[in-house]
């Protein structure tokens, strides 16, 4: 007996050590066991999962913002079949994190399943991203209070990618995505869970641009995002699933459950572009857009 629950224990430190999160549940969806690895992908702790039912607290969406009504392993619990989906995952903070699940029954000796394991696989290279926000802060370019480039950082930033338009015409954009009456939530909440929101949508909108593209604060209740993109097509894909990202997402203040929405609206680069025209565009078609109701994406 002695030698079984070392080897148990043997089992449970070789997965804390694994790249991805793993957890497992028992048939009736109780959480047995939850991995660091798994703690520091989604922000939730085992003392938050351990012994809960997992789908009164995870929640998986697709890529449009719609929730995804029986979770992977409550499916595999139900049929016995191993799957793997690409999702989007309510981290603890509030904000969607793309991961890939892989689900599977976990069976006893005699073959009969007691319950489920998840494997979960980041889809964004966070170390890289950590990487830049360590470089910007040590010049003074990071903003701590939504964890963010800073308002100057992005100012510079669009400067210089217009030169690099100007002078080797690489498709480029921008896009501005601004939080619905978020003045309101200021008023009622504070300035803090205001800024709480406005990291939320800070993370969602590092989650739909590629690395080599940039956001950061704009003003208190918007971000800035430049990208490359071919036409404004792939501008107002990329700013409408932001949209529905933020949408699907929410932070918890003071016990209670927070939601926004947001206002997108994007622009091409244009010869002649200066960064005041582009943000003059990026303006007007957000204050239209919030007139005729907000919670939508507008072009330019």
């Amino acid at each position: 007996m002695g030698i079984q629950l070392e080897l148990e224990a043997l089992h449970v430190a070789l997965l804390d050590t694994l790249p991805e999160g793993v957890w497992f549940a028992d048939r009736d969806g109780f959480v047995r066991f939850w991995s660091k690895r798994s703690e520091e992908i989604t922000g939730f702790s085992a003392n938050d999962l351990m012994g809960a039912r997992f789908s009164d607290i995870l929640s998986y969406c697709d890529e449009t913002g719609v929730p995804i009504a029986v979770a992977p392993l409550a499916q595999t619990l139900e049929d016995e079949s191993e799957r793997r989906a690409p999702v989007f995952f309510l981290h603890k903070q509030g904000h969607r994190i793309a991961v890939e699940v892989q689900t599977m029954p976990v069976r006893s000796p005699a073959g009969e399943v007691i319950g489920g394991r998840e494997i979960l696989r980041e889809s964004r290279d966070k170390t890289s991203l950590l990487h830049r926000g360590q470089a910007l802060n040590t010049h003074g370019l990071w903003d701590a209070k939504i964890e963010s480039a800073s308002r100057e950082y992005m100012q510079n930033q669009l400067e210089m990618r217009l030169e690099h338009f100007r002078q080797d015409g690489i498709a480029t954009g921008a896009l501005l995505i601004d939080i619905d009456h978020l003045a309101n939530q200021d008023r009622t909440l504070g300035r803090e869970a205001s800024d709480h929101l406005l990291a939320m949508v800070s993370r969602t909108t590092l989650l739909c641009i590629r690395f080599t593209d940039i956001s950061g604060r704009w003003e208190d209740d918007s971000i800035l995002a430049i990208m490359e993109a071919s036409a404004i097509g792939n501008l107002e894909a990329a700013a409408e699933r932001m949209r529905a990202l933020i949408a699907a997402s929410s932070i918890r203040w003071w016990g209670q459950i927070v939601r926004i929405t947001v206002t997108v609206a994007g622009t091409m680069f244009r010869p002649g572009d200066t960064a005041a025209s582009v943000i003059s565009r990026l303006t007007n078609a957000v204050e239209d857009a919030v007139r005729a109701g907000g919670d939508r994406v507008s072009v330019a």
